[in-house]
Order: C-alpha cells, then sequence, then structure tokens
C-alpha cells in the first residue's frame, strides 16, 4: 500500500512539474503561436494562409529571440501538448465553442500577421516568400 501511495506522488510530481512551469518571457510570444496553431489545427481551421502566418510569425520570434533549436522545440512540445490536454478537456462537443473562439482567433492572428508582412516586404521591394524564406518550418 504504501509503494502504491509512493508510486502514484511520484508520478503526480513528475506530471504535476511541467504544468505549473510558465513560459519564459522570452518565449511567451513563441508559446502563444505554437498553441494557437494547434488549436487550428485540432478545428481544422489550417489553410495555406494560416500556416504562412504562422510559419513567418514563428521564424521571426524564433530569429528575435535568438532561440536554439532545443529551446524552440521545448516550447513547440509543450504548446501542442498543453493544446491536446485542453482539446481532451473538452468532452463531447465542448471543443466547438473553442474553435469558434480561440480558434477562429488565432486563424485570423496569422492571417493578419501574413498580410501584414507581405504587405510590409511589398513596400521594401522584397520577394513574396518574405525575409525569413524557405528555411526550417518550425
Amino acid at each position: 500500500m504504501i509503494m502504491r501511495i509512493a508510486g502514484i506522488l511520484v508520478v503526480l510530481a513528475i506530471c504535476g512539474s511541467g504544468r505549473a512551469e510558465e513560459p519564459l518571457p522570452r518565449t511567451a510570444a513563441l508559446y502563444a503561436a505554437h498553441y494557437g496553431y494547434a488549436v487550428c489545427e485540432y478545428c481544422g481551421l489550417v489553410n495555406f494562409e494560416v500556416f504562412d502566418g504562422f510559419r513567418r510569425e514563428a521564424a521571426t520570434l524564433i530569429e528575435r529571440e535568438k532561440l536554439s533549436e532545443a529551446a524552440e522545440r521545448k516550447v513547440r512540445l509543450r504548446a501542442w501538448t498543453d493544446a491536446d490536454l485542453e482539446w481532451g478537456n473538452r468532452g463531447l462537443g465542448g471543443f466547438r465553442n473553442w474553435c469558434r473562439t480561440e480558434g477562429i482567433a488565432a486563424a485570423q492572428h496569422f492571417i493578419d500577421f501574413r498580410n501584414a508582412q507581405l504587405a510590409e516586404a511589398a513596400k521594401v521591394g522584397e520577394d513574396s516568400v518574405g525575409r525569413h524564406g524557405p528555411e526550417r518550418v518550425p
């Protein structure tokens, strides 16, 4: 019995330690981008414009904060895990409101980011791919 309780406490400590941790201020925006994109994926809201906007925003944030691949991966995994847990926590049909609110807002955010970056690129004469080009997709 004591071993069983100790085992449960160890599992709770391991699982709980990741959830209590808040994103660092320098990675909070990247976390929000990955979480928003995950919501879009779960809700079936991803199209080319949403994907391209997410790709552009993530690349901009990674470049701005000078994040390593390991740091970006940690943020990405945490955001997708949190989105997956939220999806599972919604229950039967509970995700519909999540998609109508957070999902649509995230998709629109990525489209707006993409449009702003394309408009800025057009002003300075860059190509339509943008300043980040077709490098690594986060």
